[in-house]
Formats: structure tokens, sequence, C-alpha cells
């Protein structure tokens, strides 16, 4: 998948514009349950990249995410990742002290929400 390339849920949106607001923060809110997030292939992932005029992009791809307390590496790919988002808005799932899941003013608290429900269908770690 691009950049570019369209997702739905309930608002329409782009793959990089999902992949922004979920690791916006580098992948800092996951830092409660996972210290590791690889490319498919279990190497370094980049999470950006630079496009042909030298501007930083999101570099949308097929991820592993390491639970830590069930030592446990897990697949995600971006389409795992929409129905995460899918599943956290109509489960009405909120982030650090409430706030509501917005593509549009996210933090690192967001893409935690997001990331949990991909793996595991709703919020295991508060």
């Amino acid at each position: 998948m691009n950049n570019s390339d369209k997702m739905t849920v309930g608002i329409t949106f782009t793959v990089g514009e999902l992949w922004e607001a979920v690791f916006g923060s580098d992948g800092a809110g996951m830092v409660h349950w996972s210290t590791e997030i690889r490319n498919e292939n279990g190497e370094d992932i980049d999470l950006w990249t630079t496009d042909e005029n030298g501007e930083s992009v999101t570099n949308p791809q097929n991820f592993r995410v390491y639970e830590d307390e069930e030592e446990k590496w897990h697949d995600v790919s971006l389409e795992q990742l929409r129905v995460g988002f899918e599943k956290a808005l109509m489960d009405n799932a909120s982030h650090c002290g409430g706030y509501a899941l917005k593509l549009d003013d996210y933090d690192a608290c967001f893409g935690d929400v997001v990331i949990q429900y991909a793996v595991f269908g709703e919020l295991i770690y508060g």
C-alpha cells in the first residue's frame, strides 16, 4: 500500500495519514507493554523515509510488535491497523484520560490504542 491509498472507517483517510497518527510519536505510547517494533522481516523498521524532494514522509508497511509480558511477536498488516482503528472507533475507545480518537488530533496514546486493537481486538494494557 502507498501513502496516498485511501482507507475508510466511517471517514476516508489515506494510509499515510493513519501511519502518521499511529507512529507520529515513534511508538512512544506503547513502551509500557512493547519495547520493540520491527519490519516484517524482523529487522529494524524505518517508520519514516525521504521523498524525491528530500522531505520526510511516512513509510507505511506491515510490521511486527513485541509484547513484553507474553514474550511474543505479533505481526500487524496495514489492513489490521485499519481494522484496529475501526474497532476502537466502534467501541468508542478513548485514550490518555478520555480523549477521543481523531486522526487530526493524535498523540502517543492514539498509536498505542490503535495498535492494541489491531493486535488484540481490544485494549489490554491500560
